[in-house]
């Protein structure tokens, strides 16, 4: 049965990019993956990145570049309106926004945290600081044995029991 799990939560504001959460550890307390909603007002850039998790990206509207090392060299995917990249596991890549007007999908497998994300630019930057309080508040249970439950799942038709 369909269900609303949680609500879109702004979980970055800051010097033109502002990241809307809609589904994962803050939005909806699920670790599974997180989607998120994000506009680029003006130019900016965030730090070197290398992530504990797969991210796609889906470019709605304007200009996004994908800054890399590869062979020692920087290199650079321009994305374009309309294109979808991948960033695995561990790659370290820099996200540029070289105009306003962007807005993408980034939807991260499993969920976003800051543990997960790693940033170079210290623990001090204001983004760190807001990301690390939102996810303080998520700690999730961790079931008792009596508490967790068997259950089967069929996979086929019932007459086939």
């Amino acid at each position: 049965m369909p269900k609303v799990i949680g609500c879109s939560q702004t979980v970055v504001d800051h010097e033109g990019l502002v990241i809307n959460e809609l589904s994962g550890n803050v939005a909806t307390k699920d670790d599974t993956c997180s989607i998120g909603y994000v506009t680029v007002s003006e130019p900016t850039s965030e730090p070197w990145l290398t992530l504990d998790y797969d991210e796609y990206i889906c470019l709605k509207k304007g200009l996004m570049e994908l800054h890399y090392v590869d062979d020692g060299s920087e290199k650079c995917l321009k994305m374009k309106e309309g294109d979808t990249a991948f960033i695995a596991r561990g790659e370290r890549f820099r996200p540029v926004f070289p105009e306003g007007g962007t807005e993408y999908i980034p939807v991260c497998i499993p969920a976003f945290k800051p543990e997960r994300c790693h940033r170079e630019e210290g623990n001090d930057s204001a983004v760190t600081k807001k990301l690390l309080e939102l996810h303080e508040e998520e700690e999730t249970p961790t079931p008792k044995n009596d508490d967790v439950k068997d259950i089967i799942y069929h996979m086929c038709q019932k007459k086939l029991w």
